[in-house]
């Protein structure tokens, strides 16, 4: 397996008793070098040794990079336009947290609702469904994706 973590310089992943690095000086292909990779790493969550989300600040805005093992994606959304706010689902920069369904499924608690991405699909769950804006984590299992909300716990149906 692999362990990542999360620096004020950057990315580390622990893997076969080596570390590899990234930070915004390194290889082309590194994060820093493509998408902004600036300031400081606030949270991981990673399935396997080349599938990671992070969740980035530069200066006094957040991003959201996910790492396939080759290349680096970068989301960003800011309070009056973003490249990806959008075409790619992400309501708000502030991003709480990740969770991990499976390989091709990810859900994002953000500021806005929760926002789940299965495979290149997008959707959202916010006021307009019913759920309080601020969702602050996001767990799934077998009986059912689950909210944590500013106005309490939420189940999806």
């Amino acid at each position: 397996g692999a362990v990542f973590a999360g620096t004020a310089r950057g990315l580390a992943r622990y893997q076969s008793s080596s570390f590899t690095f990234w930070t915004p000086a390194s290889t082309a292909s590194a994060p820093g070098a493509n998408d902004g990779l600036r300031g400081y790493v606030y949270r991981v969550a990673a399935s396997g040794p080349s599938d990671a989300w992070v969740e980035v600040y530069v200066g006094s805005t957040r991003m959201v990079i996910h790492w396939n093992g080759t290349t680096w994606t970068a989301y960003t959304v800011s309070s009056t336009e973003s490249a990806y706010a959008k075409g790619d689902g992400l309501p708000s920069d502030a991003v709480n947290g990740f969770f991990l369904q499976d390989a091709s499924t990810t859900w994002f608690a953000t500021g806005a609702g929760a926002v789940r991405l299965a495979g290149s699909t997008w959707t959202q769950y916010g006021a307009a469904e019913g759920i309080p804006t601020n969702v602050t984590g996001v767990f799934v299992d077998s009986t059912g994706t689950y909210l944590a909300t500013s106005a309490g716990l939420v189940r999806l149906h």
